[in-house]
């Protein structure tokens, strides 16, 4: 019966991030370069309810995976450069990260390559720590895939500019004029790592050590 709920639960939460990625496409602001970002959304998609209906993701990873996507495509909506969380919180408190931190540039890219290292990192630790490894070297192991995975996308990336038109290639990267946004955007997932896969090893050594 546990088992039977649980799947109606991550049933219902793929619905939902179904719905609510629908949404974020209605009247999106971006245009055309909404469906574009959101070719790795569908590969997502498909993988994930594969995984549901065959029994092989937890509610944990589920959930993991859906706060992140979910991140993702409301960065999509207005293509990242441009979301608007300034002017949401201007509307509600009057004042935003630019009088809080001098911030002249959107971060919300960085955000959610940090939440990539923070949602995935805990994922990877938990299939190295299934296949027998220390908690400690599948935290490092877990670090080490997000900044390779990072990595491999900032190439993509990189490859995708390379046959764009410049403005296009800029629009779509939303490097927003920094040469060092890729190594930004690695470093900033892999710190996300380094504190998720912390905080799982912490948490894995008190499941050890509590009573049974």
């Amino acid at each position: 019966m546990h088992k039977a709920s649980v799947s109606r639960t991550q049933s219902l939460a793929v619905v939902g991030f179904a719905l609510f990625w629908a949404a974020t496409c209605v009247n999106a602001p971006g245009g055309w370069y909404v469906w574009v970002q959101h070719v790795p959304t569908a590969v997502f998609a498909g993988v994930i309810v594969w995984l549901v209906r065959a029994g092989r993701v937890g509610g944990g990873t589920l959930a993991l995976l859906l706060a992140f996507w979910s991140l993702h495509c409301v960065g999509a909506r207005w293509i990242y450069s441009y979301v608007p969380y300034d002017a949401a919180l201007r509307s509600l408190f009057g004042t935003d990260t630019g009088d809080w931190f001098g911030w002249t540039r959107n971060h919300y890219d960085r955000l959610v390559h940090t939440m990539y290292g923070v949602c995935h990192a805990p994922i990877a630790a938990a299939v190295h720590r299934r296949a027998g490894r220390s908690r400690w070297a599948s935290a490092a192991l877990a670090v080490e895939f997000v900044l390779a995975s990072s990595a491999v996308y900032e190439l993509a990336e990189w490859g995708a500019a390379v046959v764009m038109a410049p403005d296009w290639a800029d629009s779509y990267l939303g490097q927003q004029g920094d040469e060092w946004d890729a190594q930004k955007d690695v470093a900033v997932a892999g710190l996300g790592a380094v504190v998720a896969a912390g905080v799982w090893a912490w948490l894995d050594e008190r499941r050890f050590h509590a009573p049974r």
